[in-house]
């Protein structure tokens, strides 16, 4: 061979021996990556490192406190603009003051930040960017200030991102939002005394697959002080054995509850063995209900109610409650809704509270005003399958292409004087106890079998085209 190719041979050898070197020392010196999905962490300015927090006074499984060590180190990476990477292993803190700037990365499941019981855990003010991915909260039961009710509280934050964190064991609320926008994503919260997430006064929020459990008075609380657009998503979660410590007859024991926030999408959540309601919509507007499985609710599994207007309530799967979807209140103006495809079945007629009076739930599918009813079955109820208004609250609901089987009435309707225009037309019903369609004043059966007759005896009510299967 000769001399200058051997040369130029010895030299390609050496610059691939070189690059292989500096690949493994970049492995090496890496952290560790964990099997899941892709850490998308707002970058830092250009020419920052990841701090590591032993070369910064933090010290893994300290029994100490090391509050004042690691408020030092969130305070210098945000001079830096840097992320903090925290090593597995306990954090003992409290009392933490998150920068306005806060990138914090661990590793999933085993970086863990224990609450001291000093004051409030984590809060942050005005931020504009908070990130978090892959830290597990730690609050032992312990109390939280009624002001910083969280073990994270945030007041405004323009981009959150927190995601594949835990939030155990807090003696109030995993997190507390307010004038939050970004997302909570694949984060796990267990045992929280009150809410797991409670966010107010949302700026376009998402929560989604999130695994919520048992949760002292509610999953998930999307909340405004005064109605107004939100915009927040509440998707793919799973949440279960929701209680309602503080008690009442639905305002807290809920899954899901919006409340006075409008244009909120609820969407593909798996719901099961709350104390009242799996999907509460409380005064809202133009809200989406779509996709959701509920499973085992005390009360009310999907409930929109008092001034809610614009609900579509479509393709859920609803097992158990004792009602499966309601759409009442027109008294307070609650109007306006589609209720299409769903399928609900295996209602009961017990309350998680005394209930005084005469009527007894146990309905598929319940509708005061405005409301198309459309392509459902229901399946199985101790009183009805769908049950149109109540007394004079009344006015434009249709029922039409429903199947409706197994329950004493397949459809009820109000035929007091002052009732408005219901139409029950083309339904299919199929064991039904007493009769097909009746008309009802308030609680009570108030005709016989309305069900081929060609003219019901109310001017308001339409029937047509239905058929009773045996």
């Amino acid at each position: 061979m000769p001399d200058n190719q051997a040369k130029k041979m010895a030299l390609i050898g050496r610059r691939a021996l070189l690059r292989n070197a500096l690949c493994g020392a970049a492995v090496l010196a890496a952290p560790p990556v964990v099997a899941h999905r892709a850490i998308h962490l707002p970058a830092p300015r250009q020419g920052t490192r990841i701090i590591p927090a032993q070369a910064n006074g933090l010290t893994p499984d300290s029994p100490a406190d090391q509050s004042e060590a690691f408020q030092s180190l969130l305070n210098i990476a945000a001079e830096k603009d840097a992320p903090i990477f925290l090593p597995a292993g306990i954090y003992r803190i409290g009392g933490i003051s998150l920068p306005i700037r806060t990138r914090l990365i661990g590793v999933p499941g085993a970086t863990r930040l224990t609450f001291t019981g000093r004051g409030h855990m984590l809060r942050a003010e005005r931020a504009d960017i908070l990130s978090i991915d892959g830290i597990l909260f730690d609050g032992l039961k312990l109390d939280l200030p009624t002001e910083m009710p969280g073990l994270i509280t945030v007041r405004t934050a323009r981009d959150l991102q927190i995601t594949r964190s835990q939030f155990l064991a807090s003696g109030r609320h995993g997190l507390d939002l307010e004038g939050a926008g970004g997302s909570v994503d694949a984060c796990r919260f267990s045992e929280a005394g009150d809410i797991a997430v409670f966010s107010r006064q949302s700026t376009g929020l998402t929560i989604s697959n999130c695994v919520v459990e048992n949760s002292g008075n509610g999953g998930i609380i999307v909340h405004r002080f005064t109605p107004g657009a939100d915009g927040s998503r509440v998707i793919n979660n799973r949440i279960l054995g929701v209680q309602s410590k503080i008690g009442g007859t639905g305002q807290w024991g809920n899954g899901i509850n919006v409340f006075q926030a409008h244009n909120v999408t609820v969407s593909g959540n798996h719901i099961a063995d709350c104390a009242f309601s799996s999907i509460r919509a409380n005064a809202t507007q133009n809200i989406l209900i779509t996709g959701n499985q509920s499973h085992g609710a005390g009360e009310t599994a999907v409930y929109c109610e008092f001034s809610f207007q614009g609900a579509v309530v479509s393709n859920n799967i609803i097992n158990g409650g004792t009602i499966g979807i309601s759409l009442a209140n027109f008294n307070e103006n609650g109007r306006l809704a589609s209720v299409t495809g769903n399928v609900v079945r295996n209602l009961t007629s017990d309350l998680p509270y005394e209930n005084p009076g005469a009527w007894r739930p146990g309905v598929g599918i319940y509708a005061e005003a405005d409301t198309a009813i459309t392509g459902n079955v229901i399946e199985n109820a101790p009183q009805s399958g769908l049950h149109i208004g109540w007394g004079r609250f009344c006015r434009n609901v249709t029922a039409a292409h429903n199947v409706v089987r197994g329950m004493p009435y397949g459809a009820t309707a109000s035929i007091v004087d002052e009732a408005g225009p219901v139409a029950i037309t083309n339904n299919f019903f199929g064991d039904i106890g007493r009769q097909a369609i009746t008309g009802f004043r308030f609680a009570e059966a108030a005709t016989g079998e309305l069900l081929g007759q060609r003219r019901s005896g109310f001017d308001h009510l339409t029937i047509s085209g239905n058929r009773l299967n045996s």
